[in-house]
C-alpha cells in the first residue's frame, strides 16, 4: 500500500482550517444576471456546452440549461414589441 493515497484520504476533522483559505460562495444572482453575462458573450454562447455554461456562470446544469434555452428564444425572437395585425395569406 502507498501511504501517499492513505494520508490523502484521511478526514480533515479536528484540523484548523485559517480564515483567509475558507472558500465564501458567491452571492446568488439572478436570472436577469446570468442572462446578461449570457448577452456579452455574444455569439460564443452557441459554442458553449452546458457543462461549460454552467461552469462559465458557477451554477448547476440544470439551470445553464434553462438560461441557454431562455437565451437562444430570446435571440429568435423579433424586437419589435409593436404587433402587426394584418392578416397573412398563404
Amino acid at each position: 500500500k502507498h501511504p501517499a493515497k492513505q494520508s490523502a484520504a484521511r478526514s480533515n476533522r479536528g484540523v484548523a482550517v485559517p480564515r483567509a483559505a475558507r472558500t465564501k460562495q458567491p452571492a446568488a444572482r439572478t436570472d436577469a444576471e446570468l442572462l446578461a453575462v449570457l448577452d456579452v458573450l455574444g455569439d460564443a454562447v452557441a459554442e458553449l456546452s452546458v457543462r461549460g455554461a454552467a461552469a462559465h456562470l458557477e451554477i448547476g446544469e440544470t439551470r445553464a440549461k434553462r438560461l441557454l434555452t431562455e437565451h437562444a428564444g430570446r435571440r429568435q425572437a423579433p424586437l419589435s414589441l409593436v404587433h402587426d395585425d394584418r392578416e397573412v395569406s398563404a
